[in-house]
């Protein structure tokens, strides 16, 4: 163990965690759609808004409830593009 990491563990402070390979994609895959919507909105402050309200697109469901799963992170970029191209409800 390296002196730092003693030192680390004796202060108890928490390495950060290293991702698995399935975690590294979606985080990137989240960060990829939450630029895309950044694009298409303009700015943070209404993404961060949209992702937590109901979206009739994504039938009913909250961005943020559906984005964990490849399906749901599909749906979001799909609705995104068509707010993009201005061909949604």
């Amino acid at each position: 163990m390296s002196k730092s990491s003693r030192k680390i563990k004796r202060q108890g402070i928490k390495q950060p965690a290293h991702l698995n390979s399935q975690q590294s994609a979606m985080a990137l895959h989240h960060a990829k759609v939450l630029e895309h919507a950044i694009n298409v909105f303009g700015n943070q402050q209404p993404v961060e808004e949209w992702l937590g309200r109901p979206c009739k697109y994504l039938n009913g469901n909250v961005p943020l409830d559906v984005i964990d799963n490849p399906a749901g992170l599909q749906a979001i970029e799909n609705y995104l593009e068509r707010i993009e191209y201005g061909v949604y409800q």
